[in-house]
């Protein structure tokens, strides 16, 4: 239930965003005048060119490499840490009595 609403505010807000960059393409039709889209997103090679509110923000290819490795770094770093954590526990529950594992309704 959760995913549809999300799914529905989603959607939502992609037809505001495509009311907003029409509206704003029909008055540089009238006007004459060339305003970037209010909201709008180019992916190319070199990098990726995000635009909110007619302002340009580009992200090259390089800071986007870059951050890729230092998610894929901070990702491979936590797996080893819920890893060591799940063998840790592991140790923990073969090594504790298990009539007392019992009482705590920790076992099946």
């Amino acid at each position: 239930m959760r995913f549809h609403k999300v799914l529905i505010v989603l959607g939502i807000f992609g037809l505001f965003i495509a009311g907003l960059n029409t509206a704003n393409q029909g008055i540089n039709c009238l006007t004459l005048d060339n305003r970037q889209p209010v909201v709008g997103l180019k992916i190319s090679n070199e990098g990726i060119y995000v635009i909110a509110l007619g302002q340009g923000y580009e992200y090259d290819q390089d800071k986007l490499d870059n951050l890729r490795d230092k998610i894929n770094e901070k990702t491979l770093r936590l797996q080893h840490i819920l890893r060591s954590s799940v063998s840790r526990l592991q140790r923990f529950l073969t090594s504790y009595p298990r009539a007392h594992l019992e009482q705590l309704n920790l076992l099946p």
